[in-house]
């Protein structure tokens, strides 16, 4: 008998990624994971039972490798005065690419009636909402630069709105004027009062 095939749970993830990006989240099931992985739909069974436990551990994925990244966003942003805000900003000036777009909808639409995926993005949202209010100097331009922020990247993911580069650049930059200079302003050098 040949020794079955294994592979580890991340390995497992990246296959639900290629099944939702090449076939839609409508068709992920066990079997379509355990085809694109080069495994046996068992080997998937190991680690995950159903669909949806698939499903919120790709989301929790997705999730942590975000963080992560606008972690080392922020690290980078010295002497920001709205790292948070900053990173997202930097990360919204490059448009969702084709694939972006219609895995974001196709995702949001299975995501709609899984619970536990649902439950993890309102843990994200609230944390970085949390976090946006707790960095700012000023909490309620921040929370509006954040929502305009948000908005403007979900009409894009979502296939609504795309927009040009120059209307995208003003809008970025209007967002970052809502929250104030990256850095605090140096003091203004006054010039010696002259001696009688």
């Amino acid at each position: 008998m040949g020794r079955r095939k294994r592979i580890d749970r991340d390995g497992i993830l990246t296959a639900v990624e290629a099944v939702i990006r090449d076939l839609g989240p409508s068709r992920l099931t066990i079997e379509a994971v355990a085809e694109k992985a080069g495994i046996s739909k068992a080997s998937v069974l190991y680690d995950f039972k159903t669909k949806r436990q698939l499903l919120a551990a790709y989301v929790a994925r997705q999730i942590d490798t975000k963080t992560a990244l606008r972690a080392e966003q922020v690290a980078q942003a010295v002497g920001c005065t709205h790292p948070w805000l900053s990173a997202l900003l930097d990360e919204a000036e490059k448009p969702p690419s084709e694939e972006e777009i219609s895995g974001a909808v196709q995702l949001t639409a299975s995501m709609g009636a899984d619970d536990s995926c649902r439950t993890q993005m309102n843990a994200f949202f609230d944390a970085e909402i949390a976090r946006i209010r707790e960095e700012a100097a000023d909490p309620r331009c921040a929370m509006l630069a954040w929502l305009a922020l948000h908005g403007m990247m979900s009409m894009e993911y979502m296939g609504f709105h795309r927009f040009d580069a120059p209307l995208r650049h003003q809008v970025l930059e209007d967002i970052r004027n809502l929250i104030g200079p990256e850095t605090p302003p140096a003091p203004a050098d006054t010039p010696p009062t002259p001696q009688p």
